[in-house]
Parts: structure tokens; C-alpha cells; sequence
């Protein structure tokens, strides 16, 4: 499908099937520009029950309306397994059960440990239903950061089921992984034309416009990206935003401009800060650059923005994804939510 094509989704919901078992300033980021996340491991235990996508449209506020509500059960599966649980016998002794315990539910689902957990989850969904998207002798974009992590996971199971396809890899660090888990890898310059590239993002808006660049390999990705026939981004709920811009723009520079170019983007009214590791030093990209976080509030229109960072002398790129994607694929409220760019007026 060609990504000028693009429009509102029409009213329904599928499943994907997932009978193959299986960066950004959550998981992949510390805050001071460290990369000091592991690899998440695959989960142990029955496979994830299969994936309900609904598709939904952007109402006026962004926020997503259903168009309707999923039509398959969700399965069954083990207690701390599975994303979603089908009801069970007993449940309706549950329901009524008492004050005291239904407030210690509550409390326990509000933990910071609980959040941490439903957004993994929601990770491994939303990575699961695009893997497999992934057809047979695919040139496959392999992103990066904790969402893009779990898709390699799941797309390595694929490849050891059978599945013949090539990878390219966004950075240095998937390229590991993906060598570790089994997958064929090439190069861009053997292999110019990207079939699909899966890749996460920290923040999606209504338009799909993006904001990547938090776990530091915002230019590669870009690069591989732009080369895709498709560009499908995975993400949990919490990256849907209605606009643009509560998370800091990362802006990859040459170091010999860097104080120059932090002085230029305040200008346009950013808060600028470099980007470092832990123990002090600037942050360094494969390329050997270095990043400026770039604190601009809400970002009112990311195209002119993108434009103006485009034109400064020593910007090698920055981390707006204006037009891009395809789709996003969302885990939300125990489904996995298609999103599609709304048609331009």
C-alpha cells in the first residue's frame, strides 16, 4: 500500500494470528543518556493468546474513538502469562467479593510495579501482531529500542519455525541481538529496498507524525525508514499522544557544532541540554555524534519545525517522523489497536 493512499480505517476489528511464538527514555534510557537496559528475555510459558487488532479512527481531540469493539474472544491462558484472560469459573463469586479486598486489587493495579508490567505487556503485543505482518522473503528494517526489541524476539521465533527473510539493522546494538537470535542480517547497500521495517517511537500524534531518537539511534532509523515500502511502528499505550512535544526532540549533531546548534534551537524557544552517559561524558551515537535534547513543549506544527532544524550547518538529524509511517500498532486495554494516518483536508 503506498503511504500516499493512506486514510481513516473503515469500521471493523480482526484478529492477527500468532500461532509463531515468541530506545527511548523508558526502558532503553536512565536519564543522563546511559543505555543500560538489557535485552528483554521471551517469555517463558504458554505463548501470548492471539492478537486482537480494532482498528479506530482519531476523533477531533486525538484521543482515538473505538469504530468498534473486537469481535473474537480473547483465549484463555495462564495466570501471569498471557496478555489477555478469558473468563473464568468462579468468577462471578469474585464479583462480589469484599470491600476490603477489591480496594487491595485496586491498590496493587496502581502500583508503579504494576504500570511497569502493562506496558511491557502491552509491548509484547503490539511487537507480536507485527511480526506478523512480516511476509516470507522479506528484506526486514529491524528497529531499535525496548518495544523494537520484543518484534526481533518474536521475529527470531518465526526464523527458527522456517520463515526466510534478511534483516537490517537500525544500530549496532540490534545488530547483536539479532546475530545472538539467529536472524539473517544485510546491509543497506545490499539491500536498498526495505519490504517492512518495524520500529517503536516515543511519542505518535494523530497524524502519525513521531517523535523517535530516545534510545540514541534516531539517524539510522530515519535512514532505514525512508527505504521501507512499509514503515509499521509499535509502541504501549502511554506514546499516544494528542500532540507532540512532552518528550524532549532529539537532535543528533556533529560536535564541532554542538554549541552553536544547542544556541540556535533556543532561540526558537527549546530548552537544550546535551545528551550524556552517566559517568559524565557526551553521549555518542554509531556515528560518533552527539544529541541535544530539546525540550519544546507542545510542538504545534512538526513539519515547519523539522524544516528549520533541517537548515541549520551541522544538524545531522533530528527525531520528528513527519509523514512517515504506515500504521501504528498500539497494545491498549488488553488489544492491540490499529492506528492509520487521518486523511489530509
Amino acid at each position: 500500500m503506498r503511504r500516499a493512499d493512506i486514510g481513516c480505517p473503515v469500521q471493523r476489528a480482526h484478529s492477527l494470528s500468532q500461532s509463531h511464538g515468541g530506545g527511548g527514555y523508558g526502558s532503553d534510557w536512565n536519564g543522563s543518556g546511559a543505555d543500560t537496559a538489557s535485552a528483554p528475555q521471551a517469555p517463558s510459558g504458554p505463548k501470548l493468546a492471539s492478537a486482537v487488532v480494532a482498528e479506530r479512527a482519531w476523533d477531533r481531540s486525538g484521543t482515538g474513538c473505538a469504530v468498534s469493539r473486537s469481535i473474537a474472544n480473547r483465549a484463555s491462558t495462564s495466570s501471569g502469562n498471557g496478555f489477555w484472560r478469558g473468563r473464568q469459573p468462579g468468577d462471578h463469586q469474585r464479583d462480589h467479593s469484599s470491600r476490603h479486598s477489591k480496594a487491595l486489587t485496586k491498590t496493587r493495579m496502581n502500583s508503579p510495579q504494576s504500570e511497569v508490567n502493562i506496558r511491557e505487556q502491552e509491548k509484547q503485543a503490539a511487537a507480536r501482531a507485527a511480526v506478523e505482518l512480516i511476509e516470507p522473503d522479506s528484506i526486514v528494517g529491524l528497529g531499535s529500542g525496548s518495544t523494537a526489541t520484543w518484534a526481533i524476539r518474536f521475529l527470531a521465533e518465526r526464523v527458527r519455525d522456517g520463515l526466510k527473510i534478511v534483516g537490517v539493522p537500525t544500530s549496532q546494538k540490534t545488530k547483536e541481538l539479532a546475530e545472538q537470535l539467529g536472524i539473517p542480517l544485510s546491509t543497506l547497500d545490499e539491500n536498498p529496498q526495505i519490504d517492512i521495517d518495524i520500529d517503536g517511537a516515543d511519542e505518535i500524534d494523530p497524524q502519525l507524525n513521531l517523535i523517535k531518537g530516545g534510545g540514541g539511534a534516531l539517524l539510522r532509523e530515519k535512514i532505514i525508514a525512508s527505504a521501507s515500502r512499509r514503515f509499521v511502528v509499535v509502541a504501549d499505550s502511554a506514546k499516544q499522544v494528542t500532540r507532540l512535544g512532552k518528550f524532549p526532540l532529539p537532535v543528533e549533531v556533529i560536535p564541532f557544532a554542538q554549541a552553536l546548534i544547542a544556541t540556535l534551537i533556543a532561540a526558537l524557544g527549546a530548552q537544550v541540554s546535551l545528551r550524556r552517559y552517566a559517568y559524565g561524558n557526551p553521549y555518542l551515537t554509531d556515528e560518533g555524534h552527539h544529541i541535544l535534547d530539546c525540550n519544546f513543549g507542545e510542538i504545534a506544527d512538526p513539519a515547519a519545525l523539522a524544516g528549520k532544524l533541517r537548515a541549520m550547518p551541522g544538524v545531522v538529524e533530528h527525531g520528528l517522523f513527519v509523514g512517515m509511517a504506515e500504521i501504528a500498532l498500539l497494545g491498549k486495554h488488553g488489544e492491540v489497536i490499529q492506528l492509520r494516518r487521518r486523511a489530509a483536508l
